[in-house]
């Protein structure tokens, strides 16, 4: 009886794993569609699915899941950058934080850019999203926007230190 039981739980575990996965390639799918179909609400709405079964996908789907954010940080359309620096913040994880390490350079790429004085806002985000993955790769960055000529950028950078333990 014990034996019928767990095998009816790892059967149950299975399917629901099945499904999580399932739900993870469908967000994948979506996001490449709307790629595809270049419209700046289904492309911002999947990125957002996306981050919503990170924890579900396996490591196959998460970089591939990277790859298509990458595409999505260099969008010409602010409103699609922006939804994409918020589900970066959420992409983080896995052994010694691997995916953390990896979101976070992807995010560190942009900082590289001389930001013109309506993109402040964006740069925010983007710092804010470092500090929220909170990967040790991030602190070297972020330190160093502690000296950069906009007050809000060194604001939020110090804001963004702030979710590191050891900084």
């Amino acid at each position: 009886r014990l034996f019928t039981l767990t095998l009816a739980f790892t059967l149950a575990a299975a399917s629901l794993a099945a499904q999580d996965t399932e739900a993870a390639k469908e967000a994948i799918d979506g996001l490449k569609g709307a790629f595809k179909e270049k419209v700046p609400t289904d492309i911002s709405h999947f990125a957002n699915k996306c981050a919503e079964t990170w924890g579900e996908s396996d490591d196959k789907q998460k970089t591939e899941v990277l790859k298509l954010v990458k595409r999505g940080l260099k969008n010409r359309d602010r409103d699609v950058r922006v939804s994409f620096v918020a589900a970066v913040s959420k992409m983080k994880g896995g052994k010694k934080d691997k995916w953390g390490a990896k979101s976070t350079a992807l995010l560190a790429a942009i900082l590289k850019f001389k930001p013109t004085e309506k993109d402040i806002d964006y740069m925010d985000r983007v710092v804010r999203a470092i500090g929220t993955i909170a990967n040790k790769k991030g602190v070297p960055i972020l330190t160093k926007l502690l000296k950069y000529k906009n007050y809000d950028i060194v604001a939020a950078s110090g804001e963004a230190l702030g979710g590191y333990k050891d900084a």
